[in-house]
């Protein structure tokens, strides 16, 4: 068992506290986050030429930090806050039902990012006493997670990244928080999937990867995955890939390389599916 980071230790801490200091703490994390986003805007914007070359790129980011900074003023209204975690462990914030996820620009700076969340809001209030009397759960290490990281480039597209390889690209930041919330449950999704195949390989089964047949059973929550013509299949929940069986073809490869011990890049355009977004969160 994995032991929850820092940020999420005092984010649990922090359930049965006063709503003002769980607004304090949502506007301490929104505007550590915005302030990121700008820093990296200004030194983008300190060579004329790489502005010029990432313009689509920075108008994109400054509407999205312009929201993040109403955020900010609406955390300390009237509002209503939960604050939760993805599948990935991406702190959630939303208030009045607008979610943001806390996440950096680049993969590489979220921890740096969460430290200055906990550094600013405990010059304020005594954290240590309150995440040492709270009750935190251990986060299993061995759950069907996949690390995600997120990235945007100057043409606008958006692409979100498991750390095995796997890429699902989209075309524009509209939306990124349902965005994140699909692009973690697939990826999870994913995860398990290969898992599963794993441990049937090591079974010395073998897997026709052409004829995969996914049917839904029982009530519709559970699937049946069969991988040959003699009988072995695998009994799981994967709802994405059965709703949106042109993904699943797609992430077929991806799945092949990662069994045969081999790197995989395999990045798949969803724009080019045409499904909207809101098709793809009935699939959640």
């Amino acid at each position: 068992m994995g032991i929850a980071s820092p940020l999420k230790r005092l984010t649990l801490a922090l359930d049965d506290k006063d709503l003002a200091i769980r607004q304090y703490f949502a506007a301490v994390a929104l505007s550590t986050m915005a302030q990121a986003y700008e820093d990296e805007m200004e030194q983008v914007l300190l060579d004329r030429q790489t502005a010029r070359r990432h313009g689509a790129w920075l108008g994109l980011v400054r509407r999205y930090t312009d929201r993040m900074w109403l955020q900010v003023e609406a955390a300390s209204g009237d509002t209503t806050i939960d604050i939760d975690f993805t599948v990935n462990d991406e702190m959630a914030i939303t208030l009045d039902g607008e979610t943001t996820i806390i996440a950096a620009i680049r993969f590489e700076q979220q921890s740096q990012m969460e430290q200055e969340i906990i550094d600013a809001f405990c010059q304020i209030h005594d954290c240590v006493q309150w995440v040492n009397s709270a009750v935190i759960p251990e986060v299993g290490v061995l759950q069907a997670r996949a690390k995600v990281s997120w990235s945007f480039d100057e043409d606008g597209v958006v692409l979100c990244q498991s750390s095995a390889g796997l890429q699902l690209q989209f075309t524009s930041m509209k939306n990124m928080a349902n965005k994140r919330r699909f692009c973690d449950a697939y990826m999870a999704e994913m995860q398990q999937l290969l898992q599963h195949l794993q441990r049937l390989h090591s079974q010395s089964a073998r897997l026709n990867w052409q004829g995969f047949q996914l049917q839904a059973v029982r009530d519709g929550l559970r699937h049946q995955l069969a991988v040959n013509k003699h009988g072995d299949v695998l009994w799981l929940e994967l709802p994405i890939s059965y709703a949106l069986p042109a993904l699943f073809e797609q992430s077929l490869p991806w799945l092949q390389a990662m069994l045969a011990g081999r790197d995989a890049q395999v990045r798949i355009d969803l724009q080019s599916m045409q499904v909207p977004l809101q098709q793809l969160l009935k699939t959640l």
